[in-house]
C-alpha cells in the first residue's frame, strides 16, 4: 500500500503505529556521514523507508532523491509538511540540531538525531521535555551498543567472567581532518567533546548503569583552533569503580572499551565506529594471557539501530527508556563540560611554553 494512504496522520502516534509496517523516514542534512552510512542503512532497515531527502546542496539533494527514489524536498518546511513522513533522521551540524529538532517535534514527527543531541544543555532539556510532552520518540544515534560485540561485552560482565568490575577504561580519538570540516567550527557546535568524548561517556553510562558520584575533567584546545581537540574524564562511582575516558582529535586512532575485574579483563575493539573490512574483536584476559578472542560477522550497527528505533515509534516503554538514556547522556556529558570548564581553558601550546620557562 503506498505510504500516502497508510493511515490519517492526525491519530496520535501511539493510536496508529501499531497499524503501520513501514514507516516513512525524511533524511534532514545530507553530508559524508548521511551518504556512506545513514542512507544505506536506513534502507536496509526493517520497517522502514526512506521518504524524502533534504539538503541545501541542490545536486546532492536530487542525486540522493534519485539514488533511493524518494523526494527531494525544495525546503525543510516542505519536509515537515508531508504526511508521509513519521520520523525525521537530522544529520545537520550539532550546532543546528535544537533548532530543528523543536520544528520537527511541533510538526509532530518522531526525531532521530545524530550525537550529541545538542551542544547547550538548556536546549537539550527543552527538546527532551517537548517529546514527552507530545509523546514522541526522540532517539540520539549512538550505533555501537546495537552491535552483536557490545551485547557479548555486556554478557560476559553479566556473566561474571572476569569477577566483579572494578574499572572501565575507554578511548576514542583521531588523527585531525582539513581545516575546514565542520567538526573545528564553534559557530556549528564543533569540538571533541560533543563529536568524540560523548562516546566513551556512553560507553561508560552503559557499562555501570549509574551516575557517578564524581566528576573530574579536562578539556584542552590547541593553539590555533576555535574548539576544543582533545580531552579526559576520572568518574568515580560509590562503589569505589572509576571509569578513565579520553578522546580527541589530532592524535593516533584509538577506538576501544577496556572493563578490567576482579579475575580478568575484557577489550572490544573497535569498539564505537567500524571502518570497513576491519574485524570487531572482544578479547578476554586473565593472569596477563588472552583467554579467548572473538571476532564478529561484518554487520550494519547502523541498520540494527534504526530498527530498533522503529520499536520506540511503537511503544510507549521503548519512547520511555530512550527519553530516560538521552537525560542520562545529557546529565553525564554536561557534568564533564562543567567540572573542565570550572578551570581556565588554556591552550595546550601556552602550557607548554609556561612550563619551558619555569624549567630554565
Amino acid at each position: 500500500m503506498p505510504l500516502a494512504q497508510r493511515l490519517d496522520q492526525s491519530a496520535h502516534p501511539r493510536d496508529y503505529c501499531t497499524f503501520v509496517k513501514i514507516l516513512g523516514v525524511a533524511v534532514l542534512g545530507v553530508g559524508s556521514h548521511a551518504i556512506r552510512k545513514a542512507l544505506p542503512a536506513l534502507a536496509a532497515s526493517d520497517g522502514v523507508q526512506i521518504v524524502g531527502i533534504c539538503t541545501r546542496n541542490e545536486t546532492i539533494r536530487e542525486e540522493q532523491a534519485t539514488r533511493w527514489k524518494a523526494k527531494a524536498y525544495p525546503s525543510a518546511w516542505a519536509m515537515l509538511e508531508d504526511s508521509e513522513v513519521d520520523v525525521v533522521y537530522v544529520a545537520v551540524p550539532t550546532g543546528l540540531h535544537a533548532t530543528w529538532a523543536r520544528e520537527i517535534l511541533s510538526a509532530k514527527k518522531h526525531l532521530w538525531c545524530e550525537k550529541s543531541l545538542t551542544c547547550r544543555e538548556e536546549d537539550w532539556v527543552a527538546v527532551l521535555a517537548q517529546a514527552r510532552r507530545n509523546d514522541l520518540a526522540l532517539c540520539e544515534c549512538f550505533a555501537f551498543p546495537h552491535h552483536e560485540q557490545f551485547g557479548r561485552l555486556q554478557s560476559v560482565l553479566f556473566g561474571g567472567e572476569i569477577g566483579g568490575v572494578c574499572g572501565v577504561t575507554a578511548r576514542f580519538g583521531f588523527p585531525h581532518m582539513a581545516s575546514n570540516n565542520i567538526r573545528y567550527s564553534e559557530p556549528l557546535g564543533g569540538g571533541a567533546l560533543y563529536d568524540a568524548g560523548c562516546y566513551p561517556l556512553a560507553a561508560a553510562r552503559l557499562i555501570l548503569g549509574r551516575r557517578p558520584s564524581q566528576v573530574c575533567a579536562i578539556i584542552e584546545r590547541q593553539e590555533g583552533f576555535q574548539v576544543d581537540t582533545s580531552g579526559s574524564a576520572l568518574l568515580r562511582y560509590c562503589d569505589g569503580i572509576h571509569a578513565h575516558l579520553e578522546w580527541g582529535f589530532g592524535r593516533a586512532y584509538r577506538n576501544e572499551i577496556e572493563v578490567w575485574g576482579q579475575s580478568g579483563s575484557v577489550m572490544i575493539e573497535p569498539a564505537f565506529t567500524k571502518p570497513p573490512n576491519v574485524a570487531a574483536k572482544l578479547t578476554v584476559r586473565a593472569s596477563g594471557q588472552i583467554v579467548r578472542e572473538e571476532s564478529f560477522p561484518e554487520g550494519n550497527q547502523f541498520a540494527t539501530m534504526f530498527s530498533n528505533f522503529r520499536r520506540a515509534v511503537c511503544d510507549a516503554e521503548q519512547r520511555e527508556h530512550l527519553w530516560t538514556q538521552a537525560d542520562e547522556q545529557r546529565e553525564l556529558l554536561f557534568s564533564v563540560w562543567r567540572e573542565a570548564h570550572a578551570a581556565k581553558q588554556v591552550p595546550i601550546a601556552r602550557v607548554a611554553a609556561e612550563l619551558e620557562m619555569a624549567c630554565a
